[in-house]
């Protein structure tokens, strides 16, 4: 098969999306299938990581102004472009697909309609707003999801794949899942990633936060990020205590170090959910209160509001330690790091 992938990474939509596509383009790399990318170069794009990972990339044609977005959710400034311009570059700059993958909070159930007419191919989108899609697969990888949620939004012969099971994680949570099972793990070893981006400085609310506490802190923040000299600049100065990592090919592995983590509630909350990992939420846009929400009512994280780190996040911390392993628990059973394999299946039963 050949599949195309349109998703974006920047400043405003963080590396999240493009991140999971990842996932999926490898697996269907690894049985043969051609994957190409559709991705508008702005700044905090992802190109040379997708190119890293072994595969093509063609760049839309780049905004010379680009819009800035006016708050956290306005998806449409993230697309930078008219919904029908995008839909007719990725035409003039693609050859035809059988799959198109979607996942852009910009890319509304028009765009999707017009290029599966285009190109007569089928369409599988990527989301979590619950909103309306033409499409072909739908996966929503929220946890406590249900199927009913979209039957308004999506084409009756869609299937809503929704759900923690169909989290799109590397096969290699899986098999640090097997290995960790009945381990003891230190809730001493914190490790702190708040996303590619972080636009708040949530990183550094939170170090600071956690100064007095005895605790060996991993932080996880790309140079891409606007505050990263600040945390960086902190972390050396915190050094006994503090490691600081720019880039981490392998986050399994490095979630697997630790026994406690803060951080972002996007696609990192079921790769901590597949490892036992529980974790401190901090909600860094709007999208991702629903994420947080649910992780608390699975009794997997608990949540701590952005501007009440200072105050409320070493009591949560405190919380976790005291009921290490029911939240363990509860984390192991909302993801067993499956999903890829199972969208997959999909694709290529449907």
């Amino acid at each position: 098969m050949r599949i195309v992938i349109r998703a974006d990474a920047s400043r405003w939509i963080g590396s999240g999306h493009v991140m999971r596509c990842l996932v999926l383009a490898d697996a269907l790399k690894a049985r043969g299938d051609e994957v190409v990318f559709a991705c508008r170069p702005q700044a905090g794009e992802l190109t040379t990581v997708i190119q890293q990972r072994g595969h093509a990339v063609v760049l839309l044609p780049e905004v010379e102004n680009p819009p800035i977005p006016s708050h956290n959710a306005d998806y449409e400034a993230w697309l930078q472009v008219p919904w029908p311009l995008d839909c007719q570059q990725v035409q003039d700059a693609l050859q035809p697909a059988d799959w198109v993958i979607v996942d852009h909070y910009g890319i509304p159930a028009e765009w999707e309609q017009q290029l599966a007419q285009a190109w007569d191919c089928r369409i599988l989108a990527i989301d979590d707003l619950c909103r309306p899609h033409c499409c072909d697969l739908l996966v929503d990888q929220t946890a406590l999801r249900a199927p009913s949620d979209y039957a308004a939004q999506v084409p009756a012969h869609c299937r809503a794949l929704v759900g923690a099971e169909y989290a799109l994680l590397s096969p290699l949570f899986a098999q640090w899942r097997a290995k960790l099972e009945g381990q003891a793990r230190d809730p001493a070893n914190v490790l702190v990633s708040m996303g590619g981006i972080d636009e708040p400085n949530a990183t550094l609310k939170v170090l600071r936060a956690l100064e007095a506490e005895p605790l060996q802190l991993t932080v996880l923040l790309s140079p891409r990020a606007p505050h990263y000299q600040a945390v960086k600049a902190y972390c050396q100065q915190h050094a006994d205590c503090i490691t600081h990592i720019d880039f981490c090919q392998d986050m399994a592995a490095l979630m697997a170090e630790h026994g406690l983590a803060i951080g972002a509630p996007g696609s990192t909350s079921w790769e901590r959910a597949c490892l036992g990992l529980p974790s401190v939420v901090v909600p860094l846009a709007e999208n991702q209160m629903l994420i947080c929400d649910n992780l608390v009512r699975a009794e997997a994280a608990l949540c701590v509001p952005v501007d009440k780190i200072g105050t409320e996040l070493v009591p949560a911390l405190q919380q976790l330690r005291n009921d290490y392993t029911h939240f363990q628990a509860q984390n192991r059973a909302l993801c067993d790091g499956q999903g890829s394999l199972r969208v997959l299946g999909h694709m290529i039963d449907d």
